[in-house]
């Protein structure tokens, strides 16, 4: 069950670290046709936060490193991802406890 604080904590990520887009994408192999994809992702160092957000909501992790420098070390990038209806049905939840991204997350949710 998700609680209140699950929400707002959520909401608080959101804010700080999140982006909430919609996409515009052709479809394979009919170049002229487009869909429209609600998209909500945060990226962190850190997978822990990003991992209980996916259990709690739903959605994917990924990660991969990245390289700088000329050694070719670099650091561990995680990535959550939520997309379509799964996605606005995440902001309609968290949606009163947000601050800096409620218009974007308004926005979004009438868009798709």
């Amino acid at each position: 069950m998700i609680t209140e604080t699950d929400k707002a904590y959520a909401a608080g990520i959101i804010d700080g670290e999140g982006n909430i887009s919609v996409l515009r994408r052709t479809r394979p192999r009919l170049e002229r046709l487009y869909h429209y994809a609600l998209q909500v992702q945060v990226s962190q160092k850190e997978r822990l936060i990003l991992d209980w957000i996916a259990n709690t909501f739903g959605g994917k992790v990924n990660g991969y490193t990245q390289h700088c420098g000329s050694l070719g070390h670099g650091n561990p990038i995680f990535h959550w991802q939520l997309f379509g209806a799964k996605a606005k049905e995440f902001l309609f939840l968290i949606e009163p406890y947000l601050i800096t991204s409620r218009f974007k997350a308004d926005m979004s949710g009438r868009a798709y």
